[in-house]
């Protein structure tokens, strides 16, 4: 990834946290953790654009953003934690499930992986 891409990903995970931060003390979104919830989002955000689109990166980037939403739902009481995990674990699933099933590369590193195991 490129200087200039790293430079925006960065602007913008600033423009979000203040975005936010100013949502919250506006009393629009009061008592949300921004840092963890736009955390967790650009994280999904920054695995697929460092790690571009294969089999782990379509299964890890959009988990990370899905656990952002569901983050801020529970925060905001529109989603208890009881039923948040379930469905967590019901995203990961399908996004596992799309992975395997799409015909989607594995990642260089993977495939150095395999490759040194079948030749042992």
């Amino acid at each position: 990834m490129s200087g200039q891409t790293r430079g925006t990903a960065a602007s913008l995970m600033m423009i979000a946290l203040g975005t936010g931060w100013l949502l919250t003390v506006q009393g629009f979104l009061p008592g949300v953790d921004w840092v963890y919830t736009i955390g967790l989002g650009m994280m999904g955000v920054l695995v697929l654009a460092f790690g571009g689109i294969n089999r782990v990166t379509v299964a890890v980037g959009p988990m990370f953003m899905v656990g952002s939403f569901f983050s801020l739902l529970r925060q905001t009481g529109r989603l208890e934690m009881n039923v948040e995990m379930p469905c967590l674990v019901i995203a990961a699933g399908v996004l596992m499930l799309l992975a395997n099933v799409l015909p989607l590369r594995s990642p260089a590193w993977l495939v150095a992986q395999e490759e040194a195991a079948i030749r042992r």
